[in-house]
């Protein structure tokens, strides 16, 4: 049997050397239990690493992240055998960034997966064996910015056909398939109707499991045709944001996956946790916390089985949800020449290109077009139950 642990977004967004080996130690102390005992220990690093002076950010939407290389200590703390780089981040401080993260990475003896020198190299699977099982893991994101393309380094922007030929291909050497996926609705508790549809394709495709993140909030899982899919691990540790999220939000708390994988099966198993607001600690659930947070998770995943639910509780998130506001295509978008309009650009582009953007502008505008907005926004009061942790 052999067993992978996936913890979900770590980003520090500093410029500080604050998160160096030393530091993330204690950090993780209380996980550390949990990390080791797995075989493989895998991690979506939501940020890329360079020293002061190194690159700049690129045009986009949202907040540039960027770490500094002693961070990578944190990876090392936790013994972290995978970096996942398929994610909104990877690319958001240019090419000659994105060629030094990878650097640091194969200097610390840490692999990566999910972003590359180019789209070909980001596609590639991460391979290993070990007990006698021989195991690929695939990296894939909604398509943001900091995309990989022929050329040019980033991440792995998700595509049907490019995902289904590495899947045949890694079916073809492995005995088992993971794909981890960057994507879905930010500071939603429950997954959109694309993405499960989206998931449950991945795994139709031939993916053993699908784990996801970056709702920075934990969302529910199922088992599909005997396959687990995740919908979100939640911020794994994430303590600095672009507006200070007060304590007991649940932009602190997420869950570990371990999965199993022995005779031709998958078995999930869960470590849910909370991140202290200073992010001194990750604190592991244990006794009663752990089985509320279980029986939480329990609650959030009910829906995804509920066709009729799930499309209730999607529509109210979407009727209460701003982002529509910003589809206000102008004429100036089409200029090759820097125009008035260049900082509303990417924010049209990110609605209409990113997956889970555009899912919510088509449902809006459906909603709308059917006068049912009041109506699915009545679902706010039961979407906000639902944000509420446990613990």
């Amino acid at each position: 049997m052999l067993s992978v642990i996936f913890a979900g977004d770590v980003a520090f967004n500093s410029i500080e050397d604050t998160f160096d080996y030393a530091y993330s130690k204690e950090v993780l102390r209380e996980l550390r239990p949990v990390l080791f005992g797995a075989d493989l220990r895998v991690v979506n690093l939501e940020n890329p690493l360079a020293p002061a002076g190194m690159g700049a950010p690129i045009r986009k939407s949202g907040p540039n992240l960027l770490g500094r290389p002693k961070n990578i200590g944190f990876l090392t703390a936790g013994r972290f055998d995978c970096a996942v780089l398929a994610n909104n981040h990877f690319g958001d401080y240019g090419p000659d960034v994105c060629i030094n993260t990878l650097r640091l990475l194969r200097e610390s003896g840490i692999a990566y997966v999910g972003g590359g020198r180019n789209i070909d190299e980001a596609y590639a699977a991460w391979r290993v064996e070990k007990k006698g099982v021989r195991f690929s893991l695939v990296a894939v994101c909604e398509n943001e910015f900091g995309i990989a393309t022929r050329e040019a380094p980033g991440a792995a922007g998700f595509s049907y056909s490019r995902l289904g030929a590495r899947l045949r291909e890694e079916k073809a050497v492995s005995d088992y398939v993971v794909v981890e996926f960057h994507g879905g609705c930010e500071h939603n508790p429950v997954p959109s109707p694309g993405a499960v549809e989206r998931y449950r394709t991945i795994c139709d495709l031939g993916a053993d499991a699908v784990v996801a993140m970056h709702t920075h909030c934990p969302q529910g899982w199922e088992m599909y045709g005997g396959k687990p899919i995740i919908y979100s691990l939640g911020n794994f540790y994430f303590p600095r944001s672009s507006s200070p999220k007060p304590a007991g939000s649940p932009w602190y708390y997420g869950y570990m996956a371990r999965l199993s994988f022995d005779g031709g099966t998958v078995t999930p198993e869960f470590f849910p946790y909370v991140c202290a607001p200073d992010g001194s600690r990750l604190h592991a659930f244990v006794g009663e916390d752990y089985e509320k947070f279980i029986d939480y998770l329990e609650k959030i995943s009910a829906p995804i089985a509920d066709d009729i639910t799930l499309e209730a509780l999607y529509s109210g998130w979407v009727a209460a949800n701003s982002y529509p506001r910003g589809l206000q295509f102008r004429e100036g978008f089409t200029s090759d020449e820097t125009s008035p309009d260049e900082k509303s650009l990417p924010g049209v582009k990110n609605l209409l290109g990113c997956e889970a953007h555009n899912e919510v502008c088509r449902t809006y505008l459906r909603l709308a077009f059917e006068g049912r907005l009041s109506e699915s926004a009545a679902q706010t009061a039961r979407l906000n139950e639902l944000k509420v942790m446990p613990v």
